[in-house]
């Protein structure tokens, strides 16, 4: 059974893992656990936030923070068919 003081449990979407997956078979000359490379990528920025020179983002008002979260996550358009052709609406 996982120690439960020691770590902790994320889900991710599949296309998300799957990007995880390339990159633990191709950021080293050798193959990581996935876990592994959650840690390299998060030491790596983490590394970055906290150097001396790092400056934050401005969190602005609430409506920059939408703006700018649906830049950063834009909404994908929902695909239906039509005469069994996917159209975006």
């Amino acid at each position: 059974m996982t120690d439960i003081t020691r770590y902790k449990s994320v889900a991710l979407k599949h296309e998300t893992y799957k990007k995880l997956k390339t990159i633990s078979e191709n950021v080293l000359d050798i193959n990581i656990s996935l876990a592994q490379t959650i840690t390299y990528l998060t030491d790596m920025y983490y590394a970055k936030v906290t150097a001396d020179g790092y400056v934050r983002p401005l969190k602005g008002s609430a409506e920059y923070q939408k703006f700018k979260r649906d830049l950063l996550f834009p909404k994908q358009p929902k695909l239906t068919l039509v005469d069994g052709v996917a159209n975006g609406q």
